[in-house]
């Protein structure tokens, strides 16, 4: 008898989607608005192409994962057998919703993804980084949520040029600085160079923050 081997997404190709999807919102947006970059748009935008792209992503590859969008917490942390009997912390904030859950085959959610638009500093993020460090270190040897991304869109504009390396500066700062801040839990930085002025004036990109349980933790 055959069993049917289970065709999952990586974590991988996931990030890859992610960074995708925020492409795609900007292009989107610009055609739409004539050129207006996507830092003027409703951060939903850049939250449902995100969640289009690993879609069609695990559609392509024959998964049977799933994606939903502003899940409750509560909800969440219950079916990821992530509740337990403690207190949980005021930083994961359960009566509030993710912007997008990936799911396992069997009705598991596996990994978080917060998304923002026009992050330009830590402070802008570090509700959602708290928020999902604690969720990850939550009764780690049953739960079955795996990692959680960051993803936000980068913006600037620059009067003396060298733009995109500014831009791509910044957001490393943004990096080392979570990561400094939160040595409990893993973090590594995935960046997409997209596109400058003629002039190297004004530049944005793609970013995400993958955020994993430390190993001995």
């Amino acid at each position: 008898m055959n069993v049917r081997e289970e065709i999952k997404i990586s974590r991988n190709k996931i990030i890859k989607a992610t960074l995708d999807g925020i492409e795609t919102s900007v292009e989107l947006y610009q055609k739409w608005s004539g050129g207006e970059w996507v830092c003027n748009a409703p951060e939903y935008l850049l939250t449902v192409k995100i969640a289009e792209s690993i879609a069609i992503e695990i559609e392509n590859i024959g998964a049977k994962e799933l994606i939903t969008l502003e899940d409750n917490l509560d909800y969440l942390l219950g079916l990821a057998d992530a509740k337990g009997k403690g207190s949980i912390s005021n930083k994961v904030r359960k009566n509030g919703r993710c912007d997008i859950s990936v799911w396992r085959e069997d009705e598991k959610p596996k990994a978080l993804i917060e998304v923002k638009n026009s992050v330009f500093s830590l402070r802008k993020i570090t509700s959602d980084i708290n928020r999902i460090k604690e969720v990850l270190k939550r009764k780690t040897s049953k739960s079955t949520f795996e990692f959680g991304l960051i993803a936000f869109y980068i913006d600037r504009h620059y009067e003396s040029g060298n733009a995109k390396n500014k831009i791509r500066e910044q957001a490393k700062k943004i990096f080392e600085q979570a990561k400094n801040l939160h040595k409990d839990i893993n973090f590594k930085f995935h960046y997409r160079e997209e596109t400058t002025t003629l002039k190297d004036t004004d530049a944005w990109a793609s970013v995400v923050f993958e955020i994993t349980r430390n190993a001995n933790k």
